[in-house]
């Protein structure tokens, strides 16, 4: 669908940070602030891959959905964007009780875009590229990395058709990008001095600790990784030769 005027001016005003004129386009003009440029791109999205703050603000105060734009500032490595994004994302339970973050498409079957956030949750995307602030704030607000096993897909036969081929090949590289996510030393680490800083500022002890200790998950993972490197098909390589650690 071709942009009217005012949504031409609108992403205009976007990207050359004018604060003033988004907002009269907003208020005055009724622009819808979650339509969508030609590049497919929305307001928030092009404000977060430019890190303007106060611009994100302004949408996000006129009710901006978030959708993908989470998973950019954790790739853009931005620990203010991503800060922002979650503490105005309506989805995201408040409360300290364990949250996952969901992909994109988790509950998404029938599109199978091939987009990157379809096969990663932001907080896997923080661990796997390394950005350890971004990961100790999301685990310290409750998020965790949910281990495959505890949500195993259903059973596919070989003699369907190409979609359930593209649909378990989704769930193999999810589980894959899951399990490089809980085995690595960055996530293992935060998630054990979160748990201890925890339970020592309630004052309690916990029948976990031992289970959250890294050495204890780091050889309870590595026989994971060796049983499914009998099991998987598609990325058995991987888990057999160690890359996934």
């Amino acid at each position: 669908m071709k942009l009217s005027v005012d949504e031409v001016a609108f992403f205009e005003a976007v990207r050359g940070g004018k604060t003033e004129i988004v907002k009269e386009l907003i208020n005055a003009k009724h622009v819808d602030v979650n339509c969508k440029s030609d590049n497919g791109e929305t307001a928030l999205q092009i404000a977060v891959e430019e890190e303007a703050i106060e611009m994100m603000q302004i949408l996000l105060r006129n009710k901006a959905e978030i959708g993908s734009a989470l998973f950019q500032a954790v790739r853009n490595n931005s620990l203010q964007c991503v800060r922002l994004l979650v503490a105005n994302d309506p989805n995201i339970p408040r409360g300290k009780a364990p949250k996952t973050l969901d992909r994109a498409t988790a509950t998404t079957i029938e599109g199978i875009s091939g987009s990157f956030d379809e096969f990663l949750t932001p907080l896997v995307l923080a661990v796997l590229i390394g950005n350890s602030e971004i990961v100790e704030f999301l685990i310290g607000k409750g998020f965790k990395v949910e281990d495959p096993q505890l949500h195993e897909a259903g059973d596919f036969d070989d003699q369907n058709d190409e979609k359930e081929t593209m649909i378990r090949l989704r769930e193999s590289l999810v589980k894959l990008n899951t399990y490089r996510a809980l085995a690595n030393p960055l996530y293992i680490a935060h998630s054990f001095l979160h748990e201890t800083r925890e339970r020592k500022d309630l004052r309690r002890s916990s029948s976990n600790h031992l289970i959250n200790d890294p050495l204890f998950r780091s050889i309870s993972l590595k026989k994971t990784l060796k049983d499914l490197s009998s099991n998987e098909r598609e990325f058995r390589d991987d888990y057999v030769t160690g890359q996934i650690l």
